[in-house]
């Protein structure tokens, strides 16, 4: 039923974590890809030596997570592919839980459980010790736009997975530096239905040299001012193109929690502008604010008006500020 897709890049203190609790799923996965995606540490030769047939290991030179993911995908041959990074691994019931979901109901493309951050020196053992009862959870459709615009996390790429066939049909994940998995789950969910588990079956590991772990470092380094929708995420960019405009919603999906999503991140990329006293950069992200559905967002739309002096003296800014620099 899952065809597992990991991409690897210079994992090698983690990718035995990974694929062993692949292996010691309740329900096993009918096939375990591994796209090696140029590394130069040793990972690749760590799988091949330690797990043989028990995987698939293709290799490609360094072309970056989006053109990795995408190989597994028209090289899986089952009807679901579950995502899973070579530095995060699941509790023993991750498969059991999401096979659980997708036959619920047919028509669902994309399904998720919950996902826990832990830190990188975090083990199976650990997680399989407190999960090894699965715990009663809950299984709702959901309007994804509506809840990412609280928490994109909702569907987390370690934790989700989706329906072959409608990948392919989209093309896959797009070769942007970060934010490739959420600008996909827009392109995804604007068309199809989603749902999610409460249960807590996936852990996302930090602070071992992810994307995730660089991205807002990145993004804090740029002072120009944000002049493409681009600029601020690939998610941004795509639900403010024209496309978007001619595609039949998916039951469930409304536009008005499409709009909240869309603002909200754009809200969070202006208030990391402010926080870093990048009060140009804030404010020629926050033009990007969408009239339609301001809600909570009303005030963000008002910055690109305000003098940056009186942006700097706001209790409020200062206060962020000055909590980002203690952390």
């Amino acid at each position: 039923m899952f065809s597992v897709v990991i991409p690897l890049f210079n994992k090698e203190n983690f990718i035995s974590r990974c694929v062993e609790s692949v292996l010691s799923q309740t329900r096993p996965a009918s096939e375990i890809i591994i796209v090696d995606d140029g590394s130069t540490d040793g990972s690749a030769k760590l799988v091949e030596d330690r797990y043989g047939d028990k995987v698939t290991l293709l290799y490609q030179a360094n072309l970056g997570v989006a053109c990795a993911r995408n190989r597994g995908i028209w090289h899986a041959q089952t009807e679901w592919i579950a995502f899973l990074d070579a530095d995060d691994f699941w509790s023993i019931h991750h498969l059991e839980v999401l096979a659980t979901i997708a036959h619920r109901d047919y028509d669902i493309a994309g399904i998720a459980t919950k996902s826990k951050t832990l830190n990188s020196s975090a083990s199976t053992s650990w997680a399989n010790g407190r999960e090894s009862n699965l715990p009663e959870y809950n299984i709702t459709e959901i309007d994804y736009f509506k809840f990412a615009a609280k928490d994109v996390r909702v569907v987390h790429t370690s934790a989700s997975a989706f329906k072959r066939d409608v990948l392919r049909r989209l093309g896959g994940f797009r070769n942007f530096r970060y934010g490739q998995d959420q600008e996909l789950w827009v392109r995804v969910f604007i068309r199809e239905r989603c749902a999610v588990a409460s249960a807590v079956t996936s852990f996302y590991t930090s602070e071992t040299g992810g994307a995730m772990d660089s991205m807002w470092d990145n993004y804090d380094r740029k002072r120009a001012p944000v002049t493409t929708p681009a600029e601020i995420s690939p998610s941004v960019a795509y639900l403010t193109s024209s496309e978007v405009a001619e595609i039949p919603l998916s039951e469930g999906t409304s536009y008005r929690s499409v709009y909240t999503y869309l603002n909200s991140r754009i809200a969070k990329s202006t208030w990391r502008s402010l926080q870093s006293q990048n009060f140009t950069r804030a404010k020629s992200t926050a033009v990007y604010v969408r009239w339609q559905n301001l809600d909570r967002f009303f005030l963000f739309r008002l910055i690109p008006f305000v003098p940056s002096s009186i942006l700097k003296a706001a209790p409020i800014v200062r206060r962020a500020t000055k909590l980002r620099r203690n952390i």
